[in-house]
């Protein structure tokens, strides 16, 4: 997950093939997860 001014970090990344998402593209992948609100 990369949010702004991800830099070499995010370039590193990339060039290792790892899938670079968005906090909201996230937070929807790891949503089933989660425990439900109590």
């Amino acid at each position: 997950m990369v949010g702004e001014k991800a830099g070499s970090k995010h370039t590193k990344a990339r060039d290792l093939g790892i899938r670079i998402t968005a906090p909201e593209e996230f937070a929807e992948l790891i949503e089933e997860y989660l425990p439900s609100e109590v």
